[in-house]
């Protein structure tokens, strides 16, 4: 399963996400009462963060960070795109910086 796969199962499932953040020592909560597109943009904001976190502390161009980065980055703009599309806000949603 790839990074952008296991992010939209997160959605489905956000525990996923939270325990992905505690191996990065990062403490998130994701509300599980709220709908769809809270999730998503919950776990398109702090898929960012958490990539972010990981790449801080990593010395050097590592080829699946590379590849976890892009991941990110595509999940991120589709999860743009259906929030806009569903009339949702989208604000705050960016690409990760890695």
């Amino acid at each position: 399963m790839s990074f952008y796969e296991f992010l939209w199962q997160a959605v489905k499932r956000p525990e996923l996400l939270v325990e992905y953040a505690g191996r990065a020592d990062m403490q998130i909560e994701i509300s599980v009462e709220a709908d769809f597109y809270d999730r998503l943009r919950q776990i398109a904001v702090l898929a960012v963060e958490i990539l972010e976190r990981e790449a801080a502390h990593i010395d050097g161009p590592i080829p699946q960070l590379l590849e976890r980065c892009r991941d990110v980055a595509r999940f991120v703009g589709e999860a743009r795109m259906d929030l806009e599309a569903a009339g949702r806000d989208a604000s705050g949603l960016r690409p990760p910086r890695c």
